[in-house]
């Protein structure tokens, strides 16, 4: 008689919801990329081919022209844009005559009667012109280590960041399928995010410069399941992770009188201390055949600063948040 209570109560602790995490810090940023081969500073863009064969009968179109192809489909009237970042006033095809094409006037002269007549000419624009993109985020960080990266709006524009457009960006929940020949091009983005770069919302409870402080206290000393290493985004054992949080070095000390040296191990610097910025690794693709942006977070990295023997300095991810569609 005793074994149906055990089973009932197994049952109910099975049912219960697990914990959720609590949000304790959100804020926003906008990432950008330039028109340019380098995209940018703090930038790194890798180009994926498209699985489609024929490219969805594209032309001219190279891999990661994805304002290329965006600004087209906005050209064409396939793609609403708006001209504010709160979306809510849509460009007519009148604003984009207004804001868009460039109007010219010319002297002509009549190579008969030497008779000469102004006229204006009306310069539609190259979309290979429009290829500099802001990317606008709100960014969540929770009590489990995640930092859920929200999409606002893209915006495109030339190279001097002038005529602008905006778009709206559908959040992809689920890994990008590269099997599938939806996609006419996909990049992998990854920027990195200075703390003086995040503006804090109201509600937060946390500073944006104590976050990785408060994760690993939150966390004592144990890894949920997103976290990975970085060497090859492998699970990240509680070892690992106490590494990082109660590091040691070895200091060389002299005896005043012997002069012998002899090496002993001290306390490191936890590695929070070092951290200024951190990465934001995601994916963007395009679908031009249903004309949509779509952005897929793949994970963030707490970068930590370190100098580098010649003056200068650089940083390195300390582990990797890995969002669950992309952990091997």
């Amino acid at each position: 008689m005793k074994i149906i209570p055990l089973i009932l109560l197994l049952f109910f602790s099975l049912a219960l919801p697990a914990q959720k995490a609590e949000k304790l810090w959100s804020g926003t940023t906008t990432v950008s990329i330039a028109g340019t081969e380098e995209a940018g500073p703090n930038v790194q863009r890798v180009f994926y081919k498209s699985p489609s064969i024929d490219r969805g009968g594209l032309t001219d179109i190279a891999d990661g022209s994805i304002g290329q192809l965006m600004f087209r489909a906005f050209r064409d009237g396939r793609l609403t844009g708006y001209a504010d970042e709160q979306l809510q006033r849509e460009m007519t095809p009148s604003d984009f005559e207004k804001v868009f094409v460039r109007k010219d006037t010319v002297q002509v002269i009549d190579p008969d009667t030497y008779e000469s007549r102004i006229t204006v000419i009306s310069r539609v624009p190259d979309p290979a012109d429009y290829q500099s993109i802001d990317l606008h985020l709100r960014l969540t960080y929770h009590s489990n280590g995640r930092m859920q990266q929200a999409p606002q709006w893209i915006s495109l524009s030339t190279n001097t960041g002038n005529p602008k457009v905006y778009f709206p960006v559908e959040s992809f929940p689920k890994a990008i399928d590269f099997n599938k020949n939806v996609w006419h091009a996909v990049d992998r983005m990854t920027f990195s995010v200075p703390f003086h770069d995040l503006e804090t919302e109201s509600g937060s409870t946390l500073y944006k410069d104590k976050i990785f402080d408060h994760l690993f206290k939150q966390l004592n000393n144990q890894p949920t399941d997103g976290f990975r290493n970085t060497g090859n985004w492998g699970p990240m054992s509680a070892a690992q992770l106490d590494g990082l949080l109660h590091p040691k070095d070895t200091v060389t000390i002299i005896d005043p009188n012997t002069y012998e040296s002899k090496d002993k191990v001290v306390d490191g610097i936890p590695f929070y201390e070092g951290v200024g910025k951190f990465r934001l690794v995601q994916f963007w693709a395009w679908d031009d055949a249903a004309t949509r942006f779509v952005f897929s977070p793949i994970g963030y990295a707490p970068l930590e600063g370190f100098l580098d023997g010649k003056g200068g300095s650089f940083a390195r991810p300390t582990f990797y948040w890995v969002e669950k569609g992309y952990r091997k």
